[in-house]
């Protein structure tokens, strides 16, 4: 239905359906590659990189312009900053990390995350483990991370043989007690997800590559045999007041989540500390508050820091450059890893990670953008410009609204199928329109002038082929005595001289805007207001009739000797309501005019002979003209298979060339003529024959005066109504 009422051209249904799978191919191989990445974390089968590295770049610009999820402010990260490794030196001593886990449970830290492994004995003093130990068993709200270990596996092979290893994971847990009393032991990693940018995106809540092989932790009554869990899952158990049983179960039908970002805020490092904000301490864009550890251990914290500290989870991690995990970020800064475990728990506690749209939904978008631009076919190329830049602004509000509501859009093949349905049609139009265009010269370049064929090139919507109903002025242009002429004259004289005389009254037509319809031998069809609407029709019709006559009479000058025969040339004009359009066989065709109104042209044309004029026009075309020429009544004709009687008019001269004698002339036959058609036959021959004086060689005069003279003699006919009947063509 919705090609139909198009009427989409084959090719480009074709052209559009070989796109359509072409992207769609692309599209489902891009979703399953995405996908099978997630799940198998093997980046090799990251097939579709450009496409995803635009999804990504796109993701990263709308968090950064439109992302309004704010940080939770029960979540902050005590940071082992310069001044800490500056006052305390690094690897930070075990004894302040005692410390901080005693000073965090006085302040209200509801759980205190460590991004700090503790694997091996501190060798320097173990004093410093005992003492770690006891802190954390007295807290009880301590998650610590332990290690992935990787290995690879290499199977027995022949000598020389290369092989392919197999990797093997393993869970390192911390050291001596400390695991069993802590509150977990959890994986820190998140280097698993990164893409091939760089950019973390997604994080795992587990790590099903391993699970524990025994118990890890007070937070954990039956989790042997089960996945490893992240850091972030810990957070949010302790977070929650569950155990990592229940968040097993929560979460049992989903592992993988893509982030949602949290919108950085403009955050003082060390409140506390005036003094040195003034030697030239920054404040940075950050999504969660770096709180020194210096200044937790020293008791030297702003009431904000103990605020958000109070009730709240507390991640430990390194934020000093070089000694941290680090990836760049949306927001354009290289974010420590401990921040995405922060973000990833603020998205677990209030459930609002990023969603990804089920990606049929994307695929039917897809469909309807590529198909959508068979609507430029009717339209321009600034319309299909503006049409295409609506849609694709549309699109992007559509992705930006789903993000802040925490969906993520597949947005760039249906880009794709819109911009490339866009060239594809743009393409088509220039190679069609060019060709059309080329028709257009050729067939109409011919028989039209050459500012109508110009705009038709430019909208050849102006040329309504087929039949149509229009109000046309149509022009019959005979040379007289030609039959005559041509008996005398060898064929490529008469030749040159056709083609003179023709070429002289078409370019007469076509700088009038009218259309040369054919040639019939020596006789030339026109019209005007066709296929352009022209105003004033009438007047440039009968005005280029005026200007033939002149343009024979120069003609006429430079005649070879010898013809028999002067030319002379014999015009009828008709307007009405004729029928315009192309007409033939389907093979064969021509553009022309049809209709009665154009058979009573022709007759005026033959009715010449009859009056001996040279210009006949029906009242209806010369009515709305008489202002632009000087014409003059010849009386009412019957043409034959017409009863009803029309006045005809002679055309003599444009208004502006009139003479005073031609006026005088006018003047003169005007009134003969109103004595004639009053049946007042002695006054009409006396007024014809003072018109001859005038203008002994007026042909239209002469005949009159004989006709006067004739109904003196024989009386008037009984069936006389004032009408001539016209017995021949």
């Amino acid at each position: 239905m919705f090609l139909s009422k198009l009427r989409a051209p084959k090719d480009v249904v074709i052209m559009l359906s070989v796109f359509t799978m072409l992207c769609g191919s692309l599209y489902w191989l891009d979703v399953w590659s995405y996908n099978y990445r997630l799940k198998t974390a093997q980046s090799h089968w990251y097939l579709i990189a450009p496409v995803q590295y635009l999804e990504n770049i796109i993701s990263d610009m709308t968090t950064a312009l439109v992302s309004g999820q704010p940080a939770d402010p029960k979540i902050s990260i005590a940071a082992i900053d310069d001044e800490t490794v500056a006052k305390m030196g690094f690897p930070f001593p075990r004894r302040f990390h005692a410390k901080l886990i005693d000073r965090l449970s006085e302040l209200g830290a509801k759980a205190i995350i460590f991004d700090v492994m503790f694997l091996e004995p501190d060798k320097r003093d173990p004093e410093n483990d005992k003492l770690l130990l006891a802190s954390v068993k007295k807290a009880g709200n301590v998650v610590l991370a332990g290690l992935v270990a990787t290995e690879t596996v290499m199977p027995q092979h022949e000598k020389d043989e290369l092989v392919e290893g197999t990797q093997r994971f393993s869970f390192q847990y911390p050291m001596g007690e400390l695991c069993g009393a802590a509150f977990l032991c959890a994986s820190p990693n998140t280097d698993g997800f990164p893409d091939p940018d760089g950019h973390l995106r997604q994080m795992k809540l587990f790590d099903r590559r391993l699970s524990y092989d025994r118990r890890p932790g007070l937070g954990c009554r039956d989790c042997v045999g089960k996945p490893v869990a992240s850091l972030s899952a810990g957070a949010y158990a302790l977070f929650k007041g569950m155990d990592l049983d229940e968040v097993y179960g929560k979460f049992s039908g989903t592992n993988i989540f893509r982030l949602n970002f949290t919108q950085p805020l403009v955050r003082t490092l060390r409140p506390a500390h005036p003094d040195t904000r003034a030697s030239g301490e920054k404040s940075l864009p950050l999504c969660y508050p770096y709180i020194s550890i210096l200044d937790i251990l020293s008791d030297e914290l702003s009431l904000q820091e103990k605020d958000e500290i109070k009730g709240g989870v507390v991640l430990v991690g390194s934020t000093t450059m070089g000694n941290f995990d680090h990836y760049p970020g949306p927001f354009g800064l290289p974010v420590p890893g401990v921040t995405y475990h922060a973000n990833f728990l603020d998205n677990l506690a209030h459930e609002n990670w990023m969603r990804v749209v089920n990606p049929w939904i994307a695929f039917a978008a897809l469909l309807a953008m590529i198909w959508l631009s068979l609507l430029l076919l009717n339209t321009g190329v600034v319309g299909g410009a503006l049409m295409t830049a609506g849609i694709l602004a549309a699109w992007v509000i559509t992705y930006q609204v789903l993000f802040l509501w925490g969906w993520q859009l597949y947005f760039v093949m249906p880009v794709l199928g819109l911009v490339g349905g866009y060239i594809l049609i743009s393409v088509y139009r220039v190679v069609v329109e060019g060709r059309e265009k080329r028709w257009i010269k050729s067939t109409f370049g011919q028989y039209l002038s050459p500012k109508v064929v110009e705009v038709i090139v430019k909208d050849p919507g102006k040329l309504r082929l087929g039949g149509e109903k229009r109000d046309m002025t149509v022009f019959f242009l005979d040379i007289a005595h030609f039959t005559t002429i041509s008996e005398k004259m060898a064929a490529g004289d008469l030749t040159v001289f056709l083609n003179r005389y023709l070429s002289a009254f078409t370019d007469i037509i076509l700088k009038n805007d009218g259309v040369v319809d054919k040639y019939i031998g020596d006789c030339i069809m026109a019209f005007w207001n066709a296929p352009l609407d022209l105003q004033e029709h009438r007047r440039w019709a009968c005005v280029s009739a005026v200007e033939c006559i002149t343009a024979i009479n120069e003609l006429n000058k430079a005649l070879p000797p010898g013809l028999p025969e002067t030319p002379a040339i014999r015009i009828g004009l008709n307007a009405g309501q004729m029928t315009v359009g192309n007409f033939g066989s389907t093979t064969r065709f021509s553009y022309t005019v049809i209709g009665d109104e154009v058979n009573l042209a022709s007759r005026l044309e033959g009715a010449n002979k009859f009056f001996g004029s040279r210009i006949l026009a029906s009242e209806a075309c010369y009515a709305p003209a008489k202002d632009y020429v000087a014409a003059r009544e010849l009386g009412r004709v019957r043409v034959v298979g017409k009863s009803v009687p029309i006045r005809v008019f002679e055309l003599l001269a444009k208004k502006e060339d009139v003479t005073p004698e031609l006026a005088k002339r006018l003047e003169v036959f005007a009134r003969a003529g109103e004595r004639f058609s009053a049946g007042d036959w002695s006054g009409a021959a006396s007024g014809y024959n003072e018109a001859l004086r005038l203008a002994p060689e007026d042909a239209v005069a002469k005949k009159q005066l004989a006709r006067a003279e004739e109904f003196i003699k024989s009386g008037t006919p009984q069936d006389w109504d004032g009408a001539f009947n016209l017995t021949s063509k």
